[in-house]
């Protein structure tokens, strides 16, 4: 059986260090936690503060924290603005905030990582001058073809958006089912598009970013996950693919497709549905409203493998009432 073939196989693993830290908790005058800081040691440094975590509310150990700061790996005595970590649950914390001191030990010792930043006259001479995010401000250079003298792997940002630019053999050699672009230039946006290029050209990014790259391909690309990795994915592996499954099983089930709140109902909200989450049936006799209760809403469906939630509300005819405005008119409208 070849490996496209055999769906049990596990999910291809992407080993993230953690860099070993002590804690210290820092209080307010209140007594409250205010942030977590995680001392360490980088390669041939002194003991310093390294990473902080802080709670979204002072006090509350047990809820959500997010990494405020970690040391800088192009000034490794500074700490820096940790953006792009998102939020995470307690019992994660520690072993997060270990990982991206990792990430940044990895890039001081593997400085290919880092990329070279070009000075504002650099980037006017060069060639990269209109892209589809507009015209950037940002270069980084991460590869130079040999041959040819010329950059072909380089990020770049401008004041609305960024992403990575590839050229020449760098684009050339991207997998066919990750490159984008027919010619010999390839744009990969920041948001999504990055993680081709990161799994296509792994020596320019930190062990964290492979991984974060495989997830994110694998939950909102998985046709192209699927042929880059030679195997198909499960059932509870990708968000994308778990989403279109449970609306292919209720294409014939009432599905929200908008909602609001109502004044003077704090309790409930009107929702609009269609049959499988056809749009196309929006304005038909198709569509119908109903009242829900607001945390009920919230919770929405979740996926019965992986536990995740789908961005879907059934209706449950049975239980929700559905709004007929000829008949009663809401409060409040």
């Amino acid at each position: 059986m070849s490996q496209h073939e055999n769906p049990s196989q596990p999910l291809p693993r992407i080993e993230r260090p953690e860099h070993p830290l002590s804690f210290r908790p820092v209080h307010d005058e209140r007594g409250r936690l205010t942030v977590l800081e995680g001392i360490g040691r980088l390669t041939g440094g002194e003991e310093q503060v390294l990473v902080v975590g802080r709670p979204q509310v002072a006090g509350d150990l047990t809820g959500v924290w997010e990494i405020l700061d970690a040391v800088s790996p192009r000034s490794p005595k500074k700490l820096e603005r940790a953006w792009g970590l998102g939020l995470l649950p307690h019992d994660t914390l520690k072993r997060r905030m270990g990982q991206v001191v990792a990430d940044v030990e990895y890039s001081i010792l593997h400085p290919e990582v880092l990329g070279r930043k070009l000075s504002l006259k650099e980037i006017r001479a060069s060639e990269v001058q209109d892209t589809p995010w507009g015209q950037p401000d940002h270069v980084t250079v991460f590869r130079v073809d040999p041959e040819s003298g010329a950059p072909d792997i380089m990020s770049v940002s401008t004041p609305g958006h960024g992403g990575f630019v590839l050229t020449g053999k760098a684009q050339k050699g991207m997998p066919s089912c990750l490159r984008l672009g027919s010619g010999d230039t390839g744009f990969y946006e920041e948001d999504s598009d990055w993680t081709r290029v990161a799994l296509a050209h792994p020596k320019f990014f930190t062990p964290g970013a492979l991984a974060k790259a495989e997830e994110v391909l694998r939950h909102w690309e998985p046709q192209a996950w699927e042929q880059f990795y030679g195997r198909q994915l499960e059932p509870g592996q990708s968000n994308v693919n778990d989403r279109a499954n449970f609306l292919a099983a209720h294409e014939n089930d009432l599905i929200v497709v908008s909602a609001r709140l109502v004044p003077g109902d704090e309790a409930n909200i009107l929702v609009t549905a269609v049959p499988g989450e056809n749009r196309n049936l929006m304005g038909t006799d198709r569509e119908k409203q109903f009242i829900i209760p607001y945390d009920e809403y919230r919770s929405g469906q979740v996926d019965p493998v992986s536990g995740r939630k789908l961005g879907i509300f059934l209706i449950d005819q049975d239980r929700h009432p559905e709004y007929a405005p000829e008949e009663a008119p809401y409060p409040g409208m």
